[in-house]
């Protein structure tokens, strides 16, 4: 009884674990912007790659990695992997679960590939929605209308991006490293576990609200932070005053850089 039992627990290893090997398929595709007023990412075990192009197409390359993908033709992987819908003016990328036909496999092991999303994108504002588990988010010199960033385990970093909405930024498991052009809107910011640093624009107009409950608060302008046992705070004002910038975190550190 004691050895069958083992078999069947060498099967079933083999079974939901062991078949199949990972390989790589590269997936890319060009969309004409005058349409597209948004963009929606979504993904699960991958980074996500924002950053602007001179060139006049928005440009998608995808990489993706896994288990069972080298017998699938692309195709299938558009149909069951990568699901690309371009509606109302919205182009949304979403990567969703490989499934097996075998019942074991649905049972116990549904599993997101390793993807890679790379978007290159023209010098035109747009509303960015992303969203990624087990990944992290790079926007690198874009002009956009609003960022609705969030990642779960993963690192969000922005380097001189502009944006004229009121734009959000959220990750827990992991930090915020945000360079901005300029700030012509309020922004919003707030970690779990991972330190927050903003680098403020010349002349940035507005309130700065930064708070956490276990780290420091630094900054290069010598504001005076709240301190003492526990949690930290900073209030300031520039200017006018005619935005507003709330950064927050539970455990970690705020730096606000000039």
């Amino acid at each position: 009884m004691k050895q069958f039992f083992i078999l069947w627990i060498i099967f079933f290893n083999l079974t939901i674990f062991g078949e199949g090997s990972y390989f790589e398929k590269a997936f890319s595709k060009n969309f004409d912007p005058s349409n597209i007023e948004s963009i929606t990412v979504e993904n699960v075990n991958g980074d996500i790659i924002l950053k602007n192009t001179n060139s006049n197409e928005i440009k998608l390359n995808i990489k993706i990695k896994g288990k069972w993908i080298k017998e699938m033709s692309q195709e299938e992987l558009l149909n069951k992997v990568i699901e690309i819908t371009q509606k109302n003016g919205t182009l949304k990328i979403k990567i969703n679960k490989i499934k097996r036909k075998s019942s074991l496999w649905e049972l116990f092991s549904k599993k997101y590939p390793e993807v890679k999303i790379s978007l290159q994108i023209p010098e035109k504002p747009l509303d960015f929605d992303i969203e990624t588990v087990n990944g992290n988010v790079q926007c690198l010199q874009l002009k956009a209308k609003q960022f609705d960033i969030e990642t779960v385990n993963g690192k969000i970093s922005m380097a001189a991006c502009i944006f004229s909405k009121r734009s959000n930024i959220e990750t827990v498991n992991g930090s915020i490293t945000a360079d901005f052009s300029n700030l012509s809107n309020d922004l919003e910011a707030s970690t779990v576990n991972g330190g927050i640093s903003i680098r403020l624009p010349e002349h940035f107009d507005g309130k700065i609200s930064a708070s956490t409950i276990n780290g420091s608060i630094k900054n290069d302008f010598g504001w005076k932070v709240k301190s003492g046992f526990g949690p930290k705070s900073l209030e300031i004002q520039l200017g006018n005053g005619t935005y507003q910038m709330d950064l927050s975190t539970i455990n970690g550190s705020i730096k606000i850089l000039k």
